[in-house]
């Protein structure tokens, strides 16, 4: 045998043979040594029977690697002592036996790390230390048998085990076998776990809206960002669309307000579309990808406020003779802080009085005053414009009208 595995060194039996120039067959004791740098170790001894002999040595005699045995003859009375040439001899790291523990078989994409697998390795010798070195978790991802991919490495303990965290998004969603590789050191060799078939499911999406305020005024809407992100963090981020939605919380109706694409986790969108004025619930939906499942944000509330508008009262001229009051001329102009025409009635009073109704043209108007629709004192105009549905109501400032005798 010109090998032998450590831990089974007694499985080699160590033959020899001593004979004196007449070929007659030798007595005494043979001791066969292995020839080292540091000394010649002893590894068994036998006594000549017919000038032959054999022994074993013990399972652990020898350390991993290769050997050069020789037999050493003691002599007797009658023959000198000598020694044989030297033999080769191979020793084996010692044969192991490594189990797997998983402390879950049923993984999150993107969230593995919470998952962890113990190795041990065994067994150990009697009077050696427990096998040491590093180990790694693989996996034999879809399908393909070489090479796995390493989920995890660490070093075995002082007991022979280790356990190492799964390093998360190295697989994909998927069904998997997975098994631990021990490298082996300078007693213990190399082995392989059996494989054991693993789920990877898509993670959770987790997205996330910023508004560009909680109030918008109704020509704002054009330009404003909606910001959002979608989770976990993990070292491969969510991909897809997320669409923006708005729910009218007096009619119930949904809105489409704009999507965009995920970049590195994240993105933004600009409406399509303005919203009418009102009050909404605006949410970001995700439609997940491959690697993780869609989302909805909670709904946040959102105004859409009407557009500010102004509005001028002009009278000419400032003082009248009472009974010529449809000389006085009243014009209106309203403007609206969005650039678009205003249209509607605007009413002109002196406190509760309507003294005249105009109809705008272009944001413009004007009226004039009937015969002693006055008398004699001074007043003051106010122009009222109630506004529409996208524009909001203004008033002029008051302006004085004087009606003399």
């Amino acid at each position: 045998m010109s090998s032998v595995t450590l831990g089974n060194d007694s499985a080699v039996k160590l033959s020899f043979a001593v004979a004196d120039s007449s070929h007659h067959g030798a007595t005494g004791t043979v001791t066969v040594k292995a020839q080292q740098a540091n000394g010649n170790r002893v590894l068994c001894s036998a006594t000549l029977s017919g000038g032959l002999g054999s022994c074993r040595m013990s399972d652990t005699a020898l350390f991993p690697g290769d050997q050069e045995l020789f037999a050493a003859y003691s002599g007797n009375d009658s023959l000198a002592p000598s020694t044989s040439s030297l033999v080769p001899l191979h020793v084996n790291p010692a044969v192991t036996s490594p189990s797997m523990a998983q402390s879950n078989f049923s993984l999150t994409f993107g969230d593995e790390t919470k998952d962890t697998v113990t190795m041990t390795v065994g067994p150990t010798l009697p009077g050696e230390p427990s096998p040491s070195g590093r180990f790694d978790v693989l996996a034999f991802v879809n399908g393909v048998a070489n090479p796995p991919v390493r989920i995890c490495s660490a070093f075995l303990g002082s007991t022979g085990s280790g356990t190492c965290q799964l390093t998360d998004s190295v697989v994909p969603v998927g069904l998997f076998t997975i098994f631990t590789h021990y490298e082996g050191d300078g007693t213990y060799g190399s082995s392989d776990t059996p494989a054991t078939a693993i789920r990877v499911s898509q993670g959770q999406g987790t997205p996330a809206l910023t508004l560009p305020a909680t109030k918008l005024a109704f020509d704002q809407q054009h330009g404003a960002t909606f910001s959002y992100s979608v989770g976990p963090r993990a070292s491969v981020l969510p991909s897809g669309q997320v669409s923006v939605s708005a729910v009218s919380t007096a009619t119930g109706q949904t809105t489409a307000v704009c999507f965009g694409q995920l970049t590195s986790g994240a993105g933004s969108c600009t409406p399509s579309a303005r919203l009418p004025v009102g009050k909404y619930l605006v949410t970001a939906t995700y439609g997940g990808d491959a690697n993780y499942a869609g989302a909805s944000t909670t709904p946040q509330p959102f105004t859409i406020t009407k557009v500010s508008t102004r509005t001028v009262l002009h009278r000419s001229p400032a003082k009248i003779r009472f009974g010529h009051e449809h000389v006085e001329h009243i014009t209106v102009q309203v403007t609206a802080h969005d650039g678009s025409v205003p249209n509607g009635k605007v009413t002109v009073k002196h406190g509760t009085a309507t003294l005249c109704s105009i109809t705008l043209r272009h944001g413009k108007g004007g009226c004039f005053l009937s015969a002693r629709k006055l008398r004699v004192g001074t007043y003051h105009l106010v122009a009222s414009y109630p506004g529409s549905a996208a524009l909001a109501k203004s008033a002029s400032g008051q302006v004085k009208l004087v009606v003399t005798r």
